[in-house]
């Protein structure tokens, strides 16, 4: 699958997500991120197993 995305418009998300998660996580699935691609859009999921938080760009 290929798609193109706007870099300021993925950083922007992207910063959003780094918020969520915790990269010294002993559980390393909580210092990941999801990126799922759909029809026109990009979606972000994470969770520290207390917050979550998924976002989008299209």
């Amino acid at each position: 699958m290929k798609f193109t995305v706007n870099k300021s418009g993925f950083l922007r998300v992207l910063a959003v997500a780094q918020e969520v998660i915790n990269n010294k996580s002993p559980i390393s699935i909580l210092s990941n991120i999801l990126i799922q691609a759909e029809k026109n859009k990009l979606i972000l999921k994470c969770t520290n197993s207390t917050v979550s938080a998924s976002t989008f760009i299209s």
